[in-house]
């Protein structure tokens, strides 16, 4: 079973890798696999995703390992199938989240509208979804009576550009934070993060 992002050594994720990609710009498999906690063919496969996707060209010596280079820096790690395609779970997220920072009031119909995308629809369930969970998390306030579907609500907590996310155990992780931030009895100390 998956392991909540919370629960996960930074050693042992894509983002890690891609920050060591950042910094190296040329290097082989074998020196990212010695600075991270992934296997082998983990850390294959993303590279061979990079390569498809156009992010990184490859050099293959005969005897030797393949030399990768950084041809398209990006700050966030992408995210790619082995076919160099785009991942877009987490994209309606993502667009919900930058647009609630640009917006700070808006209702639900605004900011389906404004964050939908052609790649990604946001469906209404998955927005009220969202607002309802933030709303909990104390990132949103909502500012009349109206039911969901109708009400305003304003944003008050902005605490960076990652979105936070709802794990399975129906747990707010805020990624800008590291930490849970709802329920508040799931917090280290039960200390809530600013």
């Amino acid at each position: 079973m998956k392991r909540p992002i919370n629960e996960v050594q930074k050693e042992a994720t894509r983002e890690y890798l891609w920050e060591k990609i950042l910094e190296k710009k040329e290097f082989t498999s074998g020196e990212i696999y010695n600075v991270s906690m992934l296997e082998r063919s983990t850390i294959s496969e993303y590279l061979t995703s990079l390569v498809v996707a156009g992010y990184l060209s490859v050099e293959k010596a005969k005897g030797k390992e393949s030399k990768y280079k950084l041809i398209k820096p990006v700050s966030e790690p992408p995210r790619v199938r082995e076919d160099g395609s785009r991942i877009t779970a987490g994209m309606g997220r993502q667009n919900m989240w930058r647009t609630m920072r640009i917006r700070k009031i808006f209702t639900l119909n605004d900011l389906i509208a404004l964050s939908s995308v052609d790649e990604h629809r946001v469906a209404e369930e998955e927005a009220k979804t969202y607002v309802s969970y933030l709303e909990k998390a104390g990132y949103l306030k909502k500012i009349d009576r109206l039911s969901m579907s109708k009400a305003t609500f304003r944003f008050i907590r902005d605490t960076g550009p990652k979105s936070p996310m709802i794990q399975r155990v129906r747990r707010v992780y805020d990624p800008n934070l590291k930490q849970i931030v709802w329920p508040e009895s799931e917090q280290p100390n039960n200390i809530k993060g600013v």
